[in-house]
Formats: C-alpha cells, sequence, structure tokens
C-alpha cells in the first residue's frame, strides 16, 4: 500500500496537469474566438461604411447624369420630342455605355408618360409609365424622383427608379428623363466583365443582354435586342 503512494501521487499530478492545460487551452480558445469575432465586426462595419460611402458615390454619379441629360433636354435641345428614333436611341445609348453602362436602362418618357427613347432597345417597346408614382412626382412639379423596388416593364425584374424632370421652353412639364437599376443585372454586369484586363462597355460583342454602341439602330434591331 505503501509503494502505491508515490504512483498515486504522480498520477494525480499528471492529471491535475492536464486538466490546467486543457484549462488554459479552451481559455485561450474562447478568448481567439471572441478576438476573432471583435476583429470580424470591425471589418464587417468598416465594410458596410465603405459600401454605403460607394453606393452614395453611384447614386450621385447616376444624379448627376440624370441632371446633364435633362437639362440639355431642357434648354438645348428642345427639339428632342421631334426626333427620329434612331437619333434618339443614339444620344441615350451614348450617354449609357460612356458614363454608367452598369445601368440597366437609361430611357426618355414624354409629356404623356410614353416611352420615346431607350439606351437598350431598338425599336423602344410600347411602354407608358404615367402611372407610376415618379412620373407622377415630377408631373406635380418636383425636379427629381426615385422609386422602388418594383417590376419594370421592360425587364420584368425588380428595379429601382431615378428620375429627373423635362421642362419644355415655357417652364412647363416635357417629360422626363429617368435610369433604372437593376441589382440582377448589375450582377450580371460585374460578372461578365474581364478580370485579367478592363474594358469598356463600347468594346465588347454583341451579346443576350445590351452592347448599344457596337452596332448601328437598324442592326441593333435585330442583333442586340434581347430575346423576349
Amino acid at each position: 500500500m505503501l509503494r502505491r503512494k508515490p504512483e498515486a501521487l504522480a498520477l494525480l499530478v499528471a492529471l491535475i496537469s492536464t486538466l490546467t492545460v486543457l484549462t488554459v487551452f479552451l481559455t485561450d480558445l474562447v478568448l481567439s474566438r471572441q478576438r476573432d469575432i471583435e476583429a470580424g465586426e470591425r471589418r464587417l462595419h468598416h465594410f458596410g461604411i465603405m459600401m454605403a460611402e460607394h453606393t452614395a458615390r453611384s447614386f450621385e454619379a447616376i444624379d448627376m447624369l440624370l441632371r446633364e441629360m435633362a437639362s440639355d433636354l431642357s434648354l438645348s435641345r428642345r427639339d428632342w420630342s421631334g426626333w427620329e428614333p434612331g437619333k434618339g436611341w443614339e444620344y441615350v445609348a451614348q450617354r449609357h455605355s460612356r458614363a454608367m453602362p452598369q445601368l440597366r436602362d437609361l430611357i426618355v418618357f414624354d409629356r404623356q408618360g410614353n416611352q420615346r427613347f431607350i439606351s437598350t432597345y431598338f425599336p423602344p417597346p410600347p411602354v407608358n409609365v404615367r402611372d407610376r408614382p415618379y412620373f407622377i412626382a415630377l408631373e406635380n412639379g418636383s425636379e427629381a424622383a426615385s422609386y422602388g423596388p418594383y417590376i419594370g416593364r421592360n425587364s420584368g425584374r425588380y428595379t429601382y427608379a431615378i428620375a429627373r424632370r423635362i421642362n419644355d421652353a415655357e417652364g412647363g412639364f416635357a417629360g422626363a428623363a429617368f435610369a433604372a437599376i437593376e441589382p440582377a443585372y448589375l450582377q450580371d454586369f460585374r460578372s461578365s466583365a474581364p478580370a485579367a484586363r478592363p474594358t469598356s462597355a463600347a468594346s465588347r460583342r454583341c451579346s443576350a443582354r445590351w452592347r448599344p454602341t457596337c452596332c448601328s439602330p437598324a442592326a441593333c434591331a435585330t442583333r442586340c435586342r434581347r430575346p423576349d
């Protein structure tokens, strides 16, 4: 019995040592996990701020594009309502591809809410938006309006709208400059962008989506229009 005491003591010491090491390990594991969670929360917070700032800049850029269009059509190109479809298409398509190719559509509506020119279709589909809240707001005197999400009548997908009022020579309502922001299309646009080297939308070939500057209006009617 006396010979076994040293063995029992050694076993007890080993057990205590093991429990101590295990406790230290578990404590360190818990603390490490907590540190990782806190670091992840900080990164997520910074990412959220970055995305919010990026989104704000994107919307500001879109609004600047629409403001420029609305001002140009209100002051310098007041004859836009009499343009041929091809001329109107070139006007919106060039601005779309050069300034904001990630937009879904860049559109001009007349005072009745009829779709006159759209950057991604030629000829423009017969769409009327006079019942849309953003159009009603512009018609009632607002300089700018936004709306969404809603189902777009051109694409049939969830869309956000930003619009600017176009005035006639007397300052009355003449129509709307409109930008459609479609999350699904933006994702498709980003996925189709080459990773190795950036290229502009004007340099890509026609596809099932659209490439407005790669073909003339006549060719675009058969080559660049999305399938229905």
